[in-house]
């Protein structure tokens, strides 16, 4: 068993003002022995969050007030071995990074797959590392290939994934390995950083 200890989740539930939450356990036990967790994803309205595993690719959902987690999603059943990142929309879905594999796919409140990207064989990516949610868009970066993606998420549907910024090493040095990682909204929309 796994335990994330109440100060990554109190850090990373708190990055989000509108959707503070009350945690009401110390630690939260993740199912398994070999999870290895990344990335998390708060939903405050159902008062759960969510967590992707690096081995298997499955996600948990943890119920904040008993801790009790389940699984929400599990990666062998629909093609996902690695989770990285990951953001939920206005609209309940739930976006997932899948690092070195280049796939990012779109759960619905279900925990199913309604949208998936290959973004090596569209983009020819690299690691597809963290997203964000900005503008009515979803931006993803990629730690190995300089480039950003994005892809609508107003619509009814998920949109179709662009390349939407290319840049060089000028603008933002890459070396071999991890680079661009996280990813986030300055506090006026305007920027991504």
């Amino acid at each position: 068993k796994f335990l994330l200890p109440l100060l990554l989740i109190s850090f990373c539930l708190s990055c989000e003002k509108d959707d503070l939450v009350k945690v009401k356990q110390d630690s939260y036990v993740i199912p398994g022995d070999r999870f290895f967790p990344e990335g998390i994803a708060l939903n405050s309205k159902e008062g759960v969050f969510y967590t992707g595993s690096t081995v298997t690719g499955d996600i948990v959902e943890v119920n904040l007030a008993t801790g009790v987690a389940e699984l929400f999603s599990s990666g062998a059943k629909n093609g996902r071995t690695f989770v990285t990142g990951m953001k939920l929309d206005g609209k309940g879905r739930l976006w997932i990074c899948g690092g070195p594999t280049g796939i990012i796919q779109v759960l619905d409140g279900n925990g199913n797959v309604i949208k998936s990207y290959d973004t090596k064989t569209l983009f020819n990516s690299g690691f597809i590392n963290d997203c964000v949610i900005s503008d009515g868009y979803i931006y993803f970066t990629d730690s190995q290939v300089q480039k950003i993606y994005r892809a609508k998420i107003t619509d009814g549907e998920p949109g179709n994934l662009e390349q939407w910024l290319v840049f060089t090493n000028q603008q933002i040095p890459y070396v071999t390995g991890t680079n661009a990682n996280g990813i986030e909204v300055t506090p006026d929309g305007r920027y991504l950083i």
